[in-house]
């Protein structure tokens, strides 16, 4: 009944935003940061009276005990073992995903490795099956025999990947100092080391930017999607890859 719910707010664009903050409110709920009123709207630019909605459905539908407590002057989940339920994701799912990210972790090192096990872990809170000590097992279960070259930033990963996903523009800085504005094509790696091509848009060439040496990545609002397709053949063709 509950996975029919999530199905249910998922079916258009202003419900689904509705459950990215539902879910984002239970978080915070959960996990003992006492978000007030005043934070919750802040937080999510809007009225008080989305909020109390919210704050409804997530005890009326999805059973979480919400209280109010007035000397830390917040909200928090009286019984955190209750969470918003993740759809229709079954075991096996969730055991390839632990596997999934015990490579990524190898590959991508130090950061990148934290941030999936704290992803696992989460995850791992919302289900009602589990793997025990599922962080732990993230660390024995893909042994390298050398140490990754690159070590990368989750935050710079996340935007990539919405960039890539939404085939949009992005504006990089890189670590010395120096910006480009480009439409990403790929994630390629080389010699052990992890490459992002991206296509200038301001001299129409199709360049390689090392992964590690991104300091930040911000998505631009518009721009042309490109022929992705095209961009990378010409790379390959030029660099005899």
């Amino acid at each position: 009944m509950l996975s029919l719910v999530v199905r249910q707010l998922t079916t258009d664009k202003d419900e689904k935003t509705r459950l990215e903050r539902l879910v984002a409110i239970e978080e915070r709920i959960s996990n003992n940061q006492y978000p007030n009123m005043r934070a919750l709207c802040q937080a999510f630019d809007v009225k008080p009276r989305t909020i109390y909605a919210d704050i409804r459905l997530l005890r009326e539908r999805f059973g979480i005990d919400i209280r109010f407590d007035r000397f830390r002057n917040g909200y928090y989940n009286a019984s955190p073992g209750k969470r918003i339920p993740i759809g229709d994701l079954v075991e096996d799912d969730y055991i390839l995903m632990i596997a999934g990210c015990a490579i990524l972790g190898a590959v991508f090192g130090g950061k990148m490795q934290s941030a999936l096990q704290s992803v696992v872990s989460n995850l791992g809170k919302r289900l009602s099956f589990g793997v025990s000590n599922e962080t732990e097992q993230l660390n024995h279960i893909v042994v390298r025999s050398k140490t990754p070259r690159t070590d990368l930033d989750p935050r710079v990963m996340i935007q990539l990947g919405r960039a890539l996903l939404q085939n949009r523009p992005i504006e990089l800085q890189i670590e010395g100092g120096s910006s480009h504005l480009c439409a990403p094509c790929a994630l390629i790696e080389q010699q052990d080391n992890w490459y992002l091509l991206g296509y200038n848009l301001n001299n129409s060439a199709v360049e390689r930017h090392d992964l590690s040496k991104i300091d930040r990545c911000d998505i631009q609002e518009s721009g042309a999607p490109i022929d992705r397709k095209a961009m990378l053949e010409k790379y390959f063709v030029e660099h005899s890859v």
